[in-house]
């Protein structure tokens, strides 16, 4: 009687609060003509921040559609509102962990390696030339692995699936969209999107997961569902003419290639194996075609890669000379490197900066490396403490592979483990692992595993089906 009553005086009065939100609405819609437009969404930025911090496993939902937008906040250069939702995040998630009487951080294997980073790190610090971008480059850690450790704690292997779904749904969205943008050009223009240049590394995750289900699906039309999303993905990522990211993914799809072999040999699916030589054939043509120039559309694509087969492009050759920049000054200071943050700085205090034609060039650049940037920047303390986080991600997936014998468990283990080895695989040749957007979805993804390999070693949801995604509502696995 008490819940009737209450919905009765609800609907009499709403119309007092629809009124009061359309006031409010027009309220901001005024300032925001007189002091700028961001005024206007102030209102709805205030309802966001409440539900990240309320209910930081629909923040995480937020979260991951706000990293698709690389729009700086008003007056500044390179914050942007998935920044502000980390921290909102993690303040709701551990905020939770307290009302409801748990230990405020999860112990998880994860959280030893990510400590010892950020030590290790630290350390570093007492050997830099300029402290300020040392500082903001260790906060910066900070921020991304809070963000895995409050994930781990507040996701559930529940929202795992729905959470990847979104963002293959938004990747294939915006890849439609830059995919006609590059044919509107005719392919002479490099294809971001929102996201801008990060876009590259969400094609090369969508792509895995993707090929994952291709291969995996046990079902003709979820082959086929797959297949076309592979096609979309692998086109977006031509637009974005990337090609660390497109070596990223030939890694990652011939790791994703030797697993499905083995385990199909091992599980008594030779299907699998056929499958694996129908797509490798598949995309060995297609890439012959792209390389080959016979497409006028993939003409400046085809181009950037001949250039780097052929040695004529120029940005490989200043890339070189960054990174044996890096190996030298990582040759003279080996333990802690030169100090966390400093390589944008390094022309200031590298004595044989100026000793090479690639510096007229490189300023400001860094080493365009992840792996030579941490080991020129921390030493072999800081690159083995990031080693052993990664060593721990691929390990972890190794074993739990070796111990599968369902499909389903096979398949999802891979949609997911998979993906976090291409975004390993990119740290020793590609950037931006633990740096602003592609920073936070690589925590995203470290935390969607992490979460997953507790569930399946604590003997919890091994018998809760298949790792399902849906398309168009239509599930498919």
């Amino acid at each position: 009687m008490p819940g009737i009553v209450a919905s009765n005086v609800f609907r009499e009065h709403s119309w007092k609060l629809w009124c009061a939100v359309t006031v409010v609405q027009f309220a901001f819609a005024l300032v925001g003509l007189v002091y700028g437009w961001y005024w206007t969404f102030l209102p709805l930025v205030a309802l966001v921040c409440a539900v990240a911090i309320a209910w930081p496993r629909a923040g995480v939902y937020i979260l991951a559609t706000a990293i698709y937008f690389r729009q700086a906040l008003p007056g500044s250069v390179d914050v942007y509102p998935a920044d502000v939702l980390t921290f909102l995040v993690i303040l709701g998630a551990l905020t939770n962990r307290f009302m409801h009487r748990k230990h405020i951080i999860e112990r998880t294997w994860v959280n030893r390696p990510l400590a010892l980073i950020l030590i290790v790190f630290a350390a570093s610090l007492t050997m830099a030339f300029d402290l300020a971008p040392g500082m903001k480059n260790w906060a910066r850690h900070a921020q991304l692995f809070g963000v895995i450790v409050a994930l781990v704690s507040c996701l559930e292997w529940q929202d795992v699936a729905p959470l990847v779904r979104w963002m293959l749904i938004l990747t294939a969205g915006f890849s439609l969209g830059n995919i006609a943008a590059y044919i509107a050009v005719g392919g002479e223009e490099r294809i971001f999107g929102p996201t801008a240049a990060f876009f590259a590394i969400f094609t090369v995750l969508a792509t895995l997961h993707a090929a994952v289900g291709f291969l995996m699906s046990l079902k003709k039309s979820h082959r086929w569902a797959w297949g076309f999303l592979l096609l979309i993905y692998g086109l977006a990522l031509l637009a974005t003419q990337t090609r660390a990211a497109m070596i990223q993914t030939i890694l990652g799809l011939g790791l994703l290639f030797s697993i499905v072999w083995v385990w199909g040999r091992r599980s008594g699916q030779p299907y699998l194996q056929r499958r694996v030589l129908v797509l490798l054939s598949v995309l060995s043509v297609m890439a012959l075609i792209i390389v080959g120039d016979w497409i006028p559309l993939f003409h400046r694509p085809a181009a950037r890669i001949t250039e780097v087969l052929e040695g004529h492009a120029h940005t490989v050759n200043l890339r070189m000379f960054l990174w044996k920049t890096g190996l030298r000054a990582f040759a003279d200071s080996p333990i802690l490197g030169i100090g966390l943050g400093q390589v944008q700085r390094w022309d200031q205090f590298l004595p044989f900066w100026r000793l090479d034609v690639g510096a007229l060039g490189t300023k400001g650049l860094g080493a365009h490396n992840d792996f030579i940037t941490y080991i020129a920047e921390t030493g072999i303390l800081g690159i083995t403490a990031v080693l052993w986080l990664l060593w721990r991600m691929f390990a972890s997936g190794t074993r739990i592979l070796s111990q599968v014998r369902l499909h389903e468990d096979a398949t999802r283990t891979m949609m997911l483990w998979i993906p976090v080895m291409g975004i390993v695989l990119g740290f020793f040749f590609s950037t931006h692992m633990f740096f602003s957007i592609p920073g936070i979805l690589t925590a995203i993804y470290f935390a969607m595993w992490v979460r997953y390999s507790l569930s399946y070693e604590s003997g919890r949801d091994k018998s809760s089906g298949a790792f399902k995604l849906s398309v168009s509502g239509k599930a498919f696995s």
